[in-house]
């Protein structure tokens, strides 16, 4: 089987984690109640309003997508590496 790209894997998944991240807040920002109430179904029912912040501001949607992009990049980084050398012949 063939390697994985590192670099081309990283910028993919970057780019998806940004964009769901940007829906999610938007969603947030119109309708707040409504996504909490998604979001309680992922995380197996737990109440997820008493997280509840009271608007979000740019500096932590800024700080918020960078964390999370860091965090997806190393994520698929080690990923790919792993996977690369686990199919290795």
């Amino acid at each position: 089987m063939e390697n994985i790209n590192i670099k081309a894997s990283c910028k993919a998944s970057g780019t998806v984690s940004g964009i769901l991240y940007v829906v999610c807040a938007f969603f947030y920002w119109v309708l707040p109640e409504k996504t909490i109430g998604f979001f309680n179904y992922l995380f197996h029912g737990m109440d997820l309003n008493l997280f509840k912040k009271q608007g979000i501001g740019f500096g932590d949607f800024f700080i918020g997508l960078i964390i999370l992009e860091v965090g997806v990049v190393l994520a698929t980084y080690l990923f790919v590496i792993l996977y690369n050398k686990f199919n290795e012949d």
